[in-house]
């Protein structure tokens, strides 16, 4: 059996739980605002290069340009079991980690140090990694650790309604960096329009449907695992609500060279 008629064959037993999950946690107030209101001071430790870093009394920051930083989160999305989320400053070229309550399956960003970053700096990359330590020997389903969750996309939809708000002209980018590479996606005009008087409560059910929507073409597609990853960021953008673009690991990490031209997606 093959990919397409094995996933087709679990839909109908996902897609029901995960819609009445959300209905239940909409219900009892788990799923929240995709930051964590929590007042602490701001410590920042500077180390060589991105980290992930589960302590947070305190935050770490590199120096480090946009590429050489994304090569170093690929590289940890291959050995560790952890998630963490990034803010990569552009007036700065400084990585700021800023995940917090980070476990396996997801990590949160702080509001106040996310305001923190964003108050200084117009053109932000919002990066967080998916993890698979046994990625090399995964035979199916891995396309889906390089795409966005639903709870990504609504994450995503928040922090860039937040952003533009206080810079309407600034460049904002989220990231996936998974052990096949980076996916960028940015909020484009049309889909703040329609996403920026929804309460994340609404958000968050609709990102959903687009992610089994993205999530099973991906699958069905049957090519590369970056072939599907790529077919997933076509029908991302098929609403014209995000811009989507998929950069191999291949790309980026080799050469290594000051010459590589890899750019941001702005």
């Amino acid at each position: 059996m093959g990919r397409s008629s094995i996933f087709k064959s679990i839909i109908p037993s996902i897609v029901g739980p995960i819609i009445a999950g959300v209905v239940i946690a909409y219900s009892y107030g788990i799923i929240k605002n995709p930051f964590v209101f929590r007042k602490e001071p701001i410590t920042e430790i500077v180390v060589e290069e991105p980290v992930i870093n589960l302590n947070d009394s305190f935050r770490t920051i590199s120096y480090q340009n946009e590429r050489d930083g994304l090569v170093t989160l690929i590289q940890l999305s291959r050995t560790s079991d952890m998630e963490d989320s990034w803010l990569y400053s552009h007036c700065e070229e400084t990585w700021h980690e800023a995940g917090i309550v980070s476990n396996e399956y997801s990590t949160k960003i702080n509001f106040d140090y996310w305001s923190y970053v964003v108050d200084r700096c117009d053109s932000i990359g919002d990066y967080h990694n998916h993890n698979d330590e046994d990625w090399e020997r995964r035979l199916g389903g891995l396309q889906l650790i390089g795409l966005p969750s639903g709870t990504d996309l609504a994450a995503m939809v928040e922090r860039n309604k937040g952003f533009r708000k206080k810079y309407p002209d600034g460049n904002y980018v989220s990231g996936i960096v998974s052990p096949l590479g980076v996916v960028e996606i940015t909020l484009t005009d049309e889909g703040y329009q329609y996403f920026k008087d929804l309460s994340p409560f609404v958000v968050k059910p609709l990102t959903e449907r687009i992610y089994i929507d993205v999530g099973m073409t991906a699958i069905e597609n049957e090519g590369s695992f970056e072939e599907d990853i790529e077919v997933g960021c076509e029908i991302l953008e098929r609403e014209g609500y995000f811009g989507c673009r998929f950069i191999p690991a291949s790309d980026i990490i080799t050469p290594l060279s000051r010459t590589h031209s890899f750019q941001s997606l702005y």
